[in-house]
This record gives structure tokens, sequence and C-alpha cells, in this order.
């Protein structure tokens, strides 16, 4: 069990993600081009990545850890494939 000088510190840590992930998800919102809102829609998810780990440790779970493995593979390949079609590509 972490201490509990590490577990608020955790805490803190993820309400700050959480107050970061919404202006981001402002930028979504507003971005002015869809390169920017793609690129707010990827801070967040690398966020949400993070929160997942840090909830892994708070709480003890090695399964979180997978899942956020798992999903920051789903962000890195969504990101590709949306690259590659603002890009032109997808065209036989």
């Amino acid at each position: 069990m972490a201490s509990p000088v590490l577990l608020v510190a955790i805490q803190m840590v993820i309400m700050v993600l959480v107050a970061t992930s919404v202006i981001c998800f402002v930028r979504v919102l507003v971005g002015p081009t869809i390169s920017d809102r793609m690129v707010g829609l990827n801070t967040i998810s690398t966020k949400v990545t993070l929160m997942l780990v840090l909830l892994s440790i708070l709480y003890g779970r090695a399964l979180l850890l997978d899942v956020a493995i798992g999903f920051a593979m789903l962000n890195v390949t969504g990101s590709l494939v949306v690259a590659k079609y603002m890009e032109g590509g997808f065209r036989d």
C-alpha cells in the first residue's frame, strides 16, 4: 500500500489532469481548424491514459494498466489514421 502522502499527491494530480482536460475539450469544440481539434483530442486521450495509470497505482489494480496500454495503442493508431485521412490518403 502506498503512503498517505503519495495517495494525496496522486489525487491532486488527477484533479489537475481533469481540469486541463476540460480546457482541451473547449479547444476541441472551438478549434478553428480540424488540426487544432485533433491535437486537443490527442491531448485528452493522453491525459486519460495517464489518469488510468495513476488510478491503477491508487487502487492497486494491475488491470487498469492493461486498459491504459490498450487505450494508448488505440490513441496512436487513431491519430495516424486521421493524419493520413487529412493528408488526402485512402484514395485508391
